[in-house]
């Protein structure tokens, strides 16, 4: 998995958004235990990665045929698109097609992108203290508690800002109540 993560990263072209679904899912189910990762799963289970639940296969004498048969073509040629440029990229190779019946099965390459050139010359680079780093990283993630802004009303033109006890307690409000009585 940290594999896929690392090779999506590196990559100067990113892969869309369906095929990192794909190769993640398969990097998360693969057996792993292998020199090369293997993929094999039915479509139904690489949609899943796509967020797409699928209903199963009805007979063509029940109403809902032909929509669930349209949603789970649309699904599988999603998969097939994100598969496709899965292998044109090289992050995966096909080792057998799916038949009926048969699994396809993928190995999972994960190519490591070459990275160009350093951007600066080492000679350049500038020393920097280990100490510098951390106390920078701790300016940076330093989470200071935010204030509220806007939640006051601020005094207009001529306008006096009204007075601190604006409202009356109730403590107040029922010694007024006793006196009106």
């Amino acid at each position: 998995m940290k594999k896929a993560f690392g090779a999506i990263a590196r990559d100067r072209k990113p892969l869309t958004p369906n095929a990192r679904l794909v190769l993640l899912w398969m990097a998360l189910t693969a057996l792993d235990n292998d020199a090369k990762p293997v993929y094999f799963a039915v479509r139904e289970s690489t949609a899943i990665a796509l967020g797409r639940m699928l209903h199963d296969p009805v007979d063509i004498d029940d109403p809902r045929h032909a929509e669930i048969s349209r949603e789970r073509d649309s699904v599988f040629r999603m998969v097939q698109r994100a598969l496709s440029e899965l292998v044109d990229r090289g992050y995966i190779k096909r080792r057998k097609r799916g038949q009926k019946w048969q699994h396809a099965e993928y190995e999972l390459t994960l190519p490591s992108v070459v990275v160009d050139e350093q951007s600066v010359h080492p000679e350049n680079e500038q020393a920097v203290h280990p100490e510098a780093n951390e106390s920078f990283a701790r300016a940076v993630l330093t989470v200071h508690p935010k204030e509220p802004r806007g939640t006051t009303e601020e005094p207009r033109g001529g306008e006096t800002a009204p007075s601190e006890a604006s409202h009356v307690s109730p403590v107040e409000n029922a010694k007024h109540t006793e006196e009106a009585a």
